[in-house]
């Protein structure tokens, strides 16, 4: 970059150190041989390179080059070392990683950088190139280096460690993660939200809140309150699937993690950003899935058929009838991925191999599970519990009516049925409730159905048991844990070595599934709806180095009493509606579970309250206040609006929220898009799908044709500011007026102004084109508390997403002009 002009660097290179390197066809730079390499980084000659200072020099560049990024602006930036700023954005973690830590240089620059704007250039860039992955990259790389320098301050003299500087590198990689897993989607839409907008949602003690509310005006552009934590909490993201799905069961890859619904569906997420990339539709509920050993490869198992799917692409591979009445309980693949082995309900257990052109399932030992395994009672045994284990070589059963049994498959023959010690139980077995295998072992790790958890090497027949009571189980890939999930929505994490409970993580909802991520540092559960991925620092300390890792097992061994550690994850109901009143003091949300809470606008905390409750747990979809704030009109998802006289009590305890009116509708397909009460909330407006209709308060409930109506599709309506007896309602071409009494039409005004820049020179289009537009609609309106003025955003469909423009119009301007009736909105330019 200090050389900016130059003619051909290709011919300069080959003339100035071509007997070293070279530019190839792929125009990259490489070294001419591995003798040259060797020459130059392992001799004492006069041309050595120390690798250690060239990847110090490296590091120091790319963070100066990133700095000198944040004075430049817009075109400023396309300069001729654009592509050394790219290389900078994407790998100056990597030459910190291999930089010295004898040396406190590289840890003085990364400090700097993390202090100020400049890191939040770096991760809007990030954003820009669609390189959010490089945050865990980076944040890796920074972990390591702490643990690095820590364990090097050990033999040298306390008055040199550089301990601040350490912690703000140890907190911005934590931030790193947080940011990216609570932010990443919003990051990728708007990346200079990183500056004003994410900030202000990050805990008080991280460090980008730190930098936020340092380099901030006062009063800051952007207040949240109500946070209750100061630091972040183990939970890395929560992803919701749809207020009306039911998430079934979640399988983790190297780079991927699926999420299988009641319906049939399989999201699949990227494991990094969280991003879902596509969604398969197995057409039928699935009782089983497993990806690939490669990750490549995704197999579903439905009541009809097993789907084989391309992860990459999405696509059907295989696609293979399953046998009448069977239901698998698990399915895996084996024989380096070529075929698919299932044991399912009806005592069999089946192969499918996937080299052949059209495979099918056939039987695998057909009698092997078939043989009478009772004990003490004619039962029969039916399994409700298998597990192969990891090279599919032997098998886990377990049975309502038998003790569990191990069944090897090569030689296909019983290794052992797991009898309990009368130590435990009056009975011989006990019916086991849920088995798996761990992974590195001979052993299964399994719950007795009345809460024990064990673990049972069948080869040797030794058996240990704790007490423990869960409806899941899991284990990480490596081994080292297993987790227990309890119908309280308790996620308990074992040291599986000494069998000893090390985390507890309390959360409300019933818990679907868990599982481990393949490099055993998150665990992935499903709750209702929602995905929930976890980062307990439980299992990051688990990534320590080797000596730090004997000292926490040799501790845990001595000491099975430790302190076990206890995190209470707070996971709040989304909310789903927000009525805003502009001149009292109290807001209403209203939540998926159906609850409407205000919050006083005048306390600093922010703390809502519970108003009332609807008689069924769904989403609340709108809500809106009188003009006096004394009336709250709501929508619930089953299509019941009612009017609610408020009275709030100083102690809060005292609120009530007395019925009205109320109205039970048949929700359009569209469903209910919006509802407005009128000042003295004797009049109610519902847009149910096209249809806007007024009811007065005084109607009798549930007479839905009773309603005054007009069919109003692709509009936004709002009060007007100005005058309460008149309604607005907006389309990307008209703004009407109509009155509350009768929905008369008063004024037609039309927008002749474009509302997008890209539509400044195009040709005026005719009225009916411009009533029929496709892909552009109001998205949103607001007008400000003293009602001057209205802002009005606009989203149009575009190839790439969506575009939003965002206009401001006088509320002076709704009248009749003498030129004609029109309206000349501002647009306002974006950022």
């Amino acid at each position: 970059p200090e050389f900016s002009v130059m003619l051909d660097l290709q011919f300069t290179i080959s003339r100035v150190c071509g007997q070293f390197v070279i530019v190839d066809a792929s125009n990259r730079l490489v070294m001419v041989h591995q003798t040259a390499r060797d020459h130059i980084m392992t001799t004492d000659s006069v041309l050595a390179v120390s690798v250690t200072e060239g990847h110090e020099r490296l590091f120091t560049k790319c963070l100066s080059v990133l700095e000198g990024q944040i004075h430049l602006r817009g075109s400023d930036r396309q300069s001729d070392d654009q592509e050394f700023v790219r290389y900078a954005v994407t790998s100056w973690a990597y030459h910190f990683n291999l930089t010295s830590v004898d040396i406190d240089e590289p840890l003085l620059q990364l400090a700097k950088f993390l202090d100020g704007n400049a890191i939040l250039a770096w991760i809007v860039s990030l954003a820009q190139l669609n390189q959010l992955k490089v945050l865990v990259y980076s944040s890796k790389i920074m972990t390591l280096f702490v643990r690095r320098k820590r364990s090097r301050y050990g033999s040298t003299n306390p008055l040199l460690h550089r301990l601040q500087e350490l912690d703000m590198v140890e907190s911005w990689a934590a931030d790193f993660l947080k940011i990216l897993g609570k932010f990443g989607s919003s990051l990728t839409t708007n990346p200079f939200a990183i500056y004003q907008q994410i900030p202000p949602f990050c805990p008080r003690n991280s460090m980008i809140y730190r930098l936020f509310e340092r380099q901030s005006p006062s009063p800051p552009p952007l207040q949240v309150g109500g946070l209750t934590q100061d630091v972040w909490d183990d939970s890395l993201a929560k992803i919701s699937l749809g207020p009306k799905t039911q998430t079934v069961s979640v399988v983790c890859s190297a780079s991927q993690f699926a999420v299988v619904t009641g319906a049939g569906g399989i999201n699949l997420y990227d494991s990094t950003t969280f991003d879902l990339q596509r969604k398969l539709s197995h057409k039928e509920r699935i009782c089983a899935i497993s990806f690939s050993s490669c990750s490549n490869l995704l197999a579903t198992y439905g009541f009809r058929t097993t789907k084989v799917w391309s992860v990459k692409t999405g696509h059907i591979l295989h696609q293979i009838r399953n046998p009448l009445g069977s239901r698998a309980f698990t399915i895996t693949f084996a024989a380096e991925n070529t075929t698919l082995v299932i044991g399912s309900n009806d005592r069999l257990m089946r192969i499918a191999k996937l080299t052949n052109a059209n495979p099918n399932w056939s039987a695998l030992h057909a009698g092997l599970l078939k043989e009478d395994t009772t004990i003490d009672r004619p039962v029969h045994n039916v399994p409700w519990r298998m597990a192969f284990n990891a090279g599919a070589s032997c098998v886990a059963v377990a049975y309502r009516g038998s003790p569990l049994c191990v069944w090897s498959l090569d030689p296909p023959e019983l290794i052992r049925r797991c009898m309990r010690s009368q130590d435990y139980a009056g009975n011989a077995w006990t019916v086991v409730d849920q088995v798996i295998w761990h992974p590195q072992s001979e052993e299964v790790i399994g719950l007795y159905m009345g809460g024990q958890v064990f673990r049972w090497n069948p080869w040797e027949d030794t058996q240990q048991e704790l007490q423990a009571y869960g409806s899941i189980l899991a284990s990480s890939p490596e081994g080292k844990f297993f987790a227990i999930g309890d119908s309280n929505g308790t996620i308990k994490l074992y040291n599986f070595q000494h069998f000893v409970l090390i985390y507890q993580l309390s959360c409300e909802n019933l818990i679907n599934d868990i599982c481990f991520s393949p490099d055993s540092k998150r665990l992935y559960d499903l709750r209702g709806q929602f995905c929930n991925i976890w980062e307990p620092n439980a299992l990051m300390r688990a990534d320590e180095s080797v000596e730090h890792e004997s000292d926490m097992v040799s501790d845990v061994a001595s000491n099975r009493t430790a302190a076990v550690s206890e995190v209470v994850a707070e996971i709040r109901d989304q909310l789903t509606a927000i009525g805003v009143q502009f001149s009292g003091r109290h807001q209403a949300l209203g939540n998926e579970s159906g609850n409407v809470s205000l919050i006083d606008a005048t306390e600093d905390d922010h703390s809502p309250f519970q108003l009332c409750r609807s008689d069924v747990p769904l989403s609340i979809t709108h809500l809106d206040w009188s003009c006096d704030g004394n009336y709250l009109a709501s929508a619930e998802l089953t299509g019941k609006v009612i009017v609610k006289r408020v009275k709030i009590d100083t102690n809060r305890q005292g609120s009530t929220a007395n019925p009205i009116f109320e109205i039970k509708l048949h929700v359009s397909p569209e469903g209910i898009k919006q509802i407005l009460l009128n000042k003295e909330a004797d009049k109610l407006l519902v847009k149910n799908g096209p249809t806007v209709t007024i009811w007065s308060s005084k109607q009798n409930s549930n007479c839905e044709d009773e309603g005054t109506s007009v069919v109003s599709p692709d509009t936004r309506w709002i009060k007007h500011p100005r005058k309460p007896e008149l309604l607005l309602a907006f389309s990307p071409s008209h703004v009407r007026t109509y009155r509350w009494e009768d929905l008369s039409e008063v004024l037609v005004l039309e927008m002749q102004e474009p509302l997008f820049h890209a539509d400044t020179q195009t040709s005026p289009r005719t009225e009916k084109n411009r009533d029929t537009d496709q892909g552009v609609k109001i998205g949103s309106i607001y007008t400000n508390a003293s009602g001057s003025h209205i802002l009005i955003d606009v989203v149009k469909a575009t190839a790439a997403g969506q575009e939003h423009a965002t206009s401001i119009l006088p509320t002076s301007t709704l009248k009749p002009t003498i030129g004609g009736h029109t309206l000349s909105p501002t647009l306002i330019p974006p950022t």
